[in-house]
């Protein structure tokens, strides 16, 4: 067998040929070294390009949103954010990281991979019924999703922070036009994630405890780095739907059921987010709630298979070194430095539910949150104001390292991968 269990991956043929051409070289520096017989093996150093090319030098066109009221009916019940605003931080901070995700070579090729399998579907139902229409066909010339992660670095879709109950995000759809990607959806973020992060943040910022918690600093910064990849995730995922909705140009027409990954699907509509995040993590990525602090893992489909992501892997990607990924074998793994397996019994038994309980004890994890309504839909998607930002790349990351960056406009530094690998 194969040293780390590399062959045993489940993804497609054309995702393994082209992953074993760029690791070729380390399968055989790690086949001398037992030390590095799990997978992945964080002691030998990359020093593959991992990036689609570069990251993104700005973050451009970010509106963030939060509610006067709890229900949003009318654009007075919305608050829009300006810079300074914690959230608004927060909120710009993990969305750079989760499209650095996108950009990274793994979560990239994922996306893509993603996309031909939602277009061959697609291809399969016109066939079957050349009647309907669902819309104009991607330019395949252009290459769509490289296209789609342009187009949403230079204009972000809005993001309210709003109570969603039981979920960490949501992405409600609207008419995809050529070339304005905040027409496209809304992107909402649960506010518990996001107080969480801003908890930690000044914890770090004003050096005091978080809450009710005693941790020493490099836990601190331990709990920050473990929120920043929850939301970050989150935002990638819902990016991921997103992108589903620009291959598919219709509103109307759901992800296909079969481009899913676990419990998170039907029969009339799959879940695209999901399946991106099994091929670029090896499985769906949860939090819980653990003794001291939170902690995110990865689930494997419906088995009972789960892997809590240790701390210096997570730090490992804070820093962009996406060099790990995808962090599990898609069809197992073995106990490794940076995760720690365990089942799901366990996981769900010894983790605590991270969102709260309703004040009547109702369960609050059924995802039956409050949706926007039509009018505010169509008010977010056509809003153009001074209330959108557009912030340097490189602050936001540095702001992940240190949480002391000025979230500036304007920097002559190019982030590459790596760059911070040595921080």
């Amino acid at each position: 067998m194969a040293p780390w269990g590399y062959r045993n991956r489940s993804a497609t043929a054309q995702f393994e040929n082209e992953a074993d051409q760029i690791f070729q070289g380390e399968i055989a520096l790690r086949a001398h070294d037992a030390a590095a017989a799990g997978f992945p093996a964080y002691i030998i150093p990359r020093n593959l390009d991992q990036n689609l090319s570069e990251l993104p030098r700005r973050l451009a066109g970010l509106k963030v949103g939060v509610p006067r009221a709890k229900l949003i009916t009318n654009p007075n019940d919305l608050r829009m954010l300006g810079l300074d605003d914690p959230i608004f931080k927060c909120i710009a901070v993990a969305a750079q990281f989760g499209l650095d995700l996108l950009h990274s070579r793994c979560g990239f090729r994922s996306l893509k991979l993603t996309g031909i399998k939602i277009l061959e579907l697609r291809k399969e139902e016109d066939d079957e019924d050349d009647e309907d229409d669902h819309g104009p066909e991607p330019d395949r010339n252009m290459e769509p999703t490289q296209s789609f992660l342009q187009r949403t670095v230079e204009d972000f879709p809005v993001v309210i922070v709003r109570d969603l109950k039981g979920i960490n995000g949501r992405t409600t759809k609207g008419d995809w036009s050529p070339d304005a990607p905040h027409q496209a959806a809304i992107i909402e973020i649960n506010v518990v994630l996001v107080n969480m992060f801003i908890e930690a943040l000044e914890s770090l910022q004003n050096n005091v405890q978080p809450g009710n918690m005693e941790m020493s600093e490099g836990l601190r910064w331990e709990r920050f780095r473990t929120i920043l990849f929850r939301i970050g995730a989150t935002i990638a995922h819902e990016l991921c739907h997103i992108h589903t909705h620009y291959l598919i140009r219709d509103r109307i027409l759901h992800t296909p059921p079969a481009v899913s990954y676990g419990p998170y699907t039907n029969e009339i509509v799959g879940e695209s987010g999901r399946y991106w995040e099994s091929l670029t993590f090896g499985g769906y990525i949860d939090m819980r709630m653990g003794s001291g602090m939170e902690r995110v893992a990865v689930r494997h489909g419906l088995g009972d298979k789960t892997a809590i992501i240790g701390p210096h892997a997570i730090a490992k990607m804070v820093h962009r070194d996406f060099t790990d990924l995808p962090l599990l074998d898609r069809g197992g793994w073995e106990q490794e430095d940076s995760i720690n397996a365990r089942n799901a019994y366990d996981w769900k038994q010894k983790y605590g539910d991270i969102f709260p309980q309703e004040e009547d004890g109702q369960d609050r994890t059924r995802p039956d949150p409050e949706e926007l309504s039509d009018e505010m839909v169509r008010y977010l998607l056509v809003r153009r104001n001074n209330e959108s930002h557009t912030i340097m790349s490189d602050n936001l990351r540095s702001f992940a390292l240190h949480c002391n960056a000025q979230l500036a406009r304007n920097s002559n530094f190019s982030w590459r991968v790596g760059a911070a690998a040595a921080s």
